[in-house]
């Protein structure tokens, strides 16, 4: 009997020794895949983390956002053309347009510039109605590239508002007249060999033409954008049947290098573009 007893506790002995090593071999095993980021455990750490990311404040690892080109509402990078930027991990949280949602303290000194007849100020989400309102005229979209939007909706205006929110740098602007947004205005700034030149573009809604709204701003945003990005050069297609906007550019310093023939389609039609450029080669 004693026998037997002894039999039995040595038996449930090494079952437990077993299974306590095996526990511990596993988990062993599972640490190891966590820290060499493989492994079911490892990607779900790793979703976890970006979600608890996300929750936080501005002060979040970095990963990636898109920005969007200043008059035509398309994805770009910050340092060349159309691509992606890396910021802050916020980026991926999209805000609710309803949300009051600003640019965190220290990552860019909010631009407002007083001009003659207007202010050029950074985009906030309460310009939803007036951009809305301005932007949704052909004849507007019939003097920008089609990726402008025609007709320009409320999700148009989210996206492009959300987005603006939450760019470090920005390189677009509202003009504010009569404290409503009524056009935008800014630069797309380039890489490579063209680092020292940007793409300059602008739009005003079409109750504002003829006032020298557009002169007044032009001016003082192209002085602006070539000290703040050291630039040098700044370059503006324009469509043929535009010469107010040729007026504007030549009265504000550009000059007219060329005819880019039959270079865009445009509304059904192949048409030419005019180049302007503004040359400041002491700016950068």
């Amino acid at each position: 009997m004693a026998g037997t007893l002894r039999g039995r506790w040595t038996y449930c002995f090494f079952r437990a020794v077993g299974a306590g090593l095996r526990f511990h071999f596993g988990a062993f095993i599972a640490l190891r895949r966590w820290r060499n980021g493989s492994g079911i455990l490892s990607r779900v750490g790793l979703l976890c983390r970006r979600v608890r990311r996300c929750s936080r404040s501005w002060k979040a690892e970095s990963c990636w956002f898109v920005s969007y080109h200043p008059f035509e509402n398309k994805p770009f990078a910050a340092a060349d053309g159309p691509g992606w930027s890396r910021f802050s991990t916020r980026s991926r949280c999209w805000p609710a347009a309803e949300q009051d949602v600003s640019r965190p303290k220290g990552m860019a000194t909010d631009l407002r510039l007083e001009c003659q007849s207007c202010v050029v100020r950074d985009w906030v989400l309460a310009d939803k109605p007036a951009l809305i309102r301005f932007a949704d005229n052909r004849n507007v979209w019939r003097n920008l590239k089609d990726i402008f939007p025609h007709p320009y909706t409320d999700a148009d205006a989210d996206r492009w508002l959300s987005a603006q929110a939450l760019v470090p740098e920005p390189t677009s602007w509202a003009i504010e007249v009569d404290r409503l947004a009524v056009g935008g205005i800014g630069v797309t700034l380039r890489g490579d060999v063209h680092a020292k030149s940007a793409y300059f573009g602008y739009w005003l809604g079409e109750p504002y033409w003829g006032r020298g709204i557009m002169t007044d701003v032009v001016r003082s945003v192209s002085s602006y954008v070539m000290r703040k990005f050291k630039l040098i050069r700044l370059e503006s297609p324009v469509f043929e049947w535009n010469p107010a906007s040729m007026r504007v550019l030549e009265k504000c310093g550009f000059v007219r290098e060329g005819v880019l023939r039959a270079s865009a389609l445009k509304d059904g039609q192949i048409i030419d573009q005019v180049l302007y450029a503004f040359v400041d080669r002491t700016a950068g």
